[in-house]
């Protein structure tokens, strides 16, 4: 798991239903500019508020680069938490599945600020938010889905969706089947309803994939946020620490922290075992 670091922002509930958020980069299906608000909560409009896939400038993904995620609008909803998926099906419909490629779990869509940034639906984001394509990812042509659960507000689900091309040459579909899929709430789905976030925290995906951003500045909780009632796969938690460990830039940057703590220990004490000095160096 690949870890970087978000943000948070907050939103008066004056401008939950006239300034909501549209994804702006990669560009939209061009039909997905007349709505910026969230899915119907009877799931009549999902997926990608029932796009007619065409149009569009298509943004071509290049297996191992990084790409800018930006957006439009100023209703926030105290950020939350979003993800990117990816279909390769021709059309997508209810019974698509979608891939997670990035989860960005707290601080999405915004970050450092606790109010409300405006009223103004059309105003570009001052952020950005990189997500990777990863080398083993097949190419092809596909939609590419940006869905955000908001923190402050209604119980909303959004979701934009854009056509996108995925560079290369690989065939393999191991690695898209292996990346876990797309984590939906407050909506109803084919299969039933998944279950209801809550107000005033940020949803911990169950699975957020390799790659993902922390965010809201360092105060993520670490206990559990559980839906009403949910069921078995809606619970929220913290991947276990068997997990976690197994990222390599995770390991590092403990390593880095246990060698700063070495160092000042060495600063302290009169008489310290060599091999603590050596781990320490």
């Amino acid at each position: 798991m690949k870890l970087t670091t978000s943000g948070l922002a907050v939103l008066g509930l004056a401008t939950i239903s006239n300034a909501h958020m549209l994804l702006a980069h990669p560009p939209p299906y061009p039909d997905q500019n007349l709505s910026n608000g969230p899915l119907a909560a009877d799931g009549s409009d999902f997926p990608c508020k029932s796009s007619s896939y065409t149009g569009g400038t298509t943004t071509t993904l290049t297996p191992g680069s990084s790409q800018p995620l930006d957006f439009t609008g100023t209703a926030v909803h105290g950020g939350g938490s979003c993800q990117i998926s990816i279909t390769y099906d021709a059309v997508p419909n209810k019974q698509s599945t979608w891939k997670v490629l990035h989860s960005y779990i707290s601080g999405c869509p915004a970050e450092g600020t606790n109010e409300n940034v405006g009223n103004d639906a059309s105003k570009p984001r001052p952020f950005n938010y990189p997500f990777e394509i990863d080398e083993r990812l097949p190419a092809g042509k596909a939609t590419l889905a940006w869905s955000w659960i908001n923190k402050i507000g209604n119980r909303e689900f959004y979701m934009n969706c854009a056509p996108v091309e995925v560079g290369g040459s690989s065939s393999d579909q191991a690695y898209l089947n292996s990346l876990p899929n797309m984590f939906v709430a407050n909506i109803q789905m084919p299969t039933g309803f998944p279950g209801t976030t809550v107000e005033g925290t940020d949803v911990i995906f169950p699975n957020p994939g390799e790659y993902v951003t922390y965010g809201n500045q360092g105060t993520l909780k670490k206990d559990y946020n559980k839906a009403a009632d949910p069921p078995a796969d809606v619970i929220r938690q913290l991947p276990p620490a068997h997990q976690l460990l197994k990222s390599p830039r995770l390991r590092h940057h403990l390593l880095l922290l246990f060698q700063q703590h070495l160092r000042a220990l060495v600063a302290e004490v009169a008489v310290v075992p060599p091999r603590l000095v050596q781990l320490a160096l």
